[in-house]
């Protein structure tokens, strides 16, 4: 049984630019799909050394109204990031209502070789051409979508999604911090910051989750050092006080997308909420600023999740501590 919700299907719309579309175009539940053939090479189309243009998938909420402002939610998938087309996991979370959800390819500086699967990783030096693509991208859907929320919105992936995202602020990219209200690594992402990005990274909510499986010896022989990045990442937010970081661990999840994180993230967008003002210090020209309010209510998880001990929001924890 498909975990979507049950809503309208209703035509896809191309487009490749222009100006603010009219409100016939802007119809509540309305998918686009976005192209950009001035971008260079996804991700995607390195690995499969195809000419496919990059592109990304956009859906207007049920609840769309021209009058209200709407976050922007997007999802970054793992591995070579697909082909933007994917809006599965962020209408899960956002149940269709509240934001504008989308999917963004990812974009590489290089091809990594096959035969040395470790390279597959976005890392911080991808950073610039991300950041380039990204800031395009969302100065086409700002300008296509004109009543986003910013300070609401989100940016997140699974693997290395969660790379990329990692990526972004670990140069302090600016369109991505004047762009987005909150962060979310979903098992990945975690081998990066430092306190001056810690400090200004205060204003922006963040949430970390990792699968706590214990595989004895599988594929995933780095799970270990997950949590203790994640364990490391707690005791840095707690010590520069970062109250809007949270850090979970899912008991029984190893590297999947889990279906218990829907509830957790949902409950989790709903408070997201920057404040307006300026980042302490960028290093890009921040964009036109971009977009939930109203978020479904979150239901519970199914596995046990375990909250890092000593969570900085002064949240109860179950009392289950991340292990070494």
């Amino acid at each position: 049984m498909s975990l979507l919700p049950r809503t309208t299907v209703l035509p896809l719309l191309f487009f490749t630019a222009g100006p603010a579309l009219g409100q016939e175009a802007l119809a509540p539940g309305r998918t686009m799909r976005l192209e950009f053939p001035e971008l260079p090479p996804t991700f995607q189309a390195m690995w499969d050394s195809t000419d496919a243009k990059p592109a990304v998938s956009v859906r207007l909420p049920d609840d769309y109204t021209a009058e209200g402002a709407f976050p922007l939610f997007v999802h970054l998938e793992g591995g070579h990031g697909g082909n933007g087309a994917n809006l599965g996991v962020p209408l899960q979370i956002t149940q269709g209502k509240g934001y504008v959800a989308a999917n963004f390819p990812l974009f590489r500086r290089l091809k990594p070789d096959p035969a040395r699967s470790w390279t597959i990783a976005v890392g911080a030096d991808d950073a610039g051409k991300i950041g380039q693509a990204y800031r395009t991208i969302l100065e086409r859907l700002s300008s296509l979508v004109p009543n986003l929320d910013p300070g609401r919105s989100i940016l997140g992936g699974h693997s290395n999604g969660a790379h990329t995202v990692a990526a972004l602020l670990s140069v302090l990219d600016e369109t991505t911090l004047a762009s987005y209200g909150g962060f979310y690594f979903v098992d990945g992402g975690l081998d990066w910051s430092s306190f001056k990005r810690t400090e200004v990274l205060g204003g922006h909510s963040i949430l970390f989750l990792v699968g706590g499986r214990d595989l004895n010896g599988d594929d995933d022989w780095w799970r270990g050092h997950l949590r203790e990045r994640a364990a490391f990442l707690r005791q840095g937010a707690q010590w520069t006080k970062m109250t809007r970081w949270r850090f979970e661990v899912f008991d029984g999840v190893g590297h999947e997308f889990a279906r218990e994180y829907f509830p957790k993230l949902r409950e989790w967008a709903a408070a997201v909420d920057r404040a307006p003002a300026s980042p302490k210090k960028a290093t890009r020209q921040a964009s036109r600023r971009v977009f939930a309010r109203d978020s479904p209510e979150a239901t519970s998880a199914t596995r046990t999740v375990r909250e890092l001990p000593g969570h900085p929001d002064g949240a109860a924890s179950s009392g289950l501590g991340l292990s070494p």
